[in-house]
């Protein structure tokens, strides 16, 4: 085909959107832009922050309060869990 990379890079779109509706998607596609590569990044090292603090948090809650978990949710929790992005994902459950 012989087409080069930045050939392939400019057939890319980003559609931004932040709420998961009709109007929200419809909207995002109808004024899609070009990626950017400074959000991408951060995107990469917030990913990154929430992994290393889940999983350091959830070590520490774990240790320390996995005791009063069974006491008083269910003799059977194993371990307590933090991630900052729980709390959104779980209501999808």
């Amino acid at each position: 085909n012989g087409s080069s990379s930045s050939d392939s890079a400019s057939c890319i779109h980003r559609a931004k959107f932040s709420a998961i509706t009709p109007k929200a998607i419809q909207d995002a596609f109808s004024t899609l832009e070009e990626p950017d590569p400074d959000l991408s990044r951060s995107v990469d090292a917030r990913q990154e922050l929430d992994l290393r603090i889940g999983v350091a948090l959830t070590r520490l809650l774990t240790w320390r309060c996995v005791g009063i978990a069974r006491k008083r949710f269910s003799a059977s929790t194993r371990m307590v869990s933090y991630g900052p992005c729980q709390t959104p994902a779980l209501s999808f459950c």
